[in-house]
């Protein structure tokens, strides 16, 4: 009986220091709650309509270079209904991935938001976990691959997703909800257009000599296309190539 007591004290104690950590990870400070100030009452009802709460918030982003578009997520049952939509207003690069340091690209995979900066030069950021095991295993011999990706505001960008200053307040307090809420990996997936249509026809036929690029986007689609198909977010893995592929459910 001692033994499940203890064992109980234990797992509480840790589940408290996990919500602790996560409260620490997304510091409130006066610029977060001035925008949480600002945005509250249009992301409740937004939240609401789409029938989904804050203190529970799962959300999956979707980044389409091209469109220039990015797109919010909620997790409702099993799938995702969408929340909201912002344009990237700032941008830099061409379709394609990020493969070194200086390039000016904006990265193409499946990230993570893994740092939340409340004291941005660019008034709020969330960096993505670029470079990635896929972004490695393509470049093995690249030492300088970079870093320090960010979705950011002010719509300036050397290889970041920049949307304007109101939308990163909206977006930057969306993302702090879910990580509030549990949610310690906010996935983020950037693809070079919408993987289906003229769009993407176009980018694959100039690309049709290069063969590595191409399979790398057809890893890419399967990830889009799951995602079209089912409205939930794909389980993927890295393959030793540095692409992606969907596991089956």
């Amino acid at each position: 009986m001692l033994r499940r007591i203890f064992v109980l004290c234990v797992l509480l104690v840790a589940a408290v220091s996990a919500q602790n950590a996560a409260q620490r990870a997304v510091r409130e400070t006066p610029r977060v709650a001035a925008a949480r100030r600002a945005t509250d009452s249009a992301l409740t009802a937004a939240v609401r309509a789409a029938g989904v709460t804050r203190a529970t918030l799962r959300l999956y982003l979707r980044v389409f270079k091209e469109e220039r578009v990015v797109e919010v997520w909620a997790q409702r049952g099993d799938g995702c209904v969408k929340l909201r939509q912002y344009r990237i207003c700032g941008t830099s690069g061409e379709a394609g991935p990020k493969n070194e340091e200086g390039d000016g690209q904006i990265p193409e995979g499946c990230y993570t938001i893994d740092l939340f900066n409340p004291w941005s030069s660019y008034h709020l950021s969330m960096r993505i976990d670029y470079p990635n095991a896929a972004d490695r295993a393509r470049n093995p011999r690249t030492r300088r691959l970079g870093g320090d990706i960010y979705i950011h505001g002010m719509c300036v960008s050397i290889g970041c997703i920049s949307i304007s200053t109101e939308e990163i307040q909206e977006l930057y307090i969306l993302c702090s909800d879910a990580r509030r809420a549990g949610q310690r990996g906010i996935p983020v997936h950037v693809f070079p257009c919408r993987m289906q249509g003229d769009v993407y026809d176009v980018l694959r036929k100039n690309a049709r000599n290069d063969a590595d690029l191409l399979r790398f986007w057809t890893g890419l689609e399967t990830v889009y296309t799951a995602f079209e198909a089912e409205k939930s977010v794909p389980r993927v893995t890295t393959t030793p190539h540095g692409s992606y592929t969907v596991r089956t459910r």
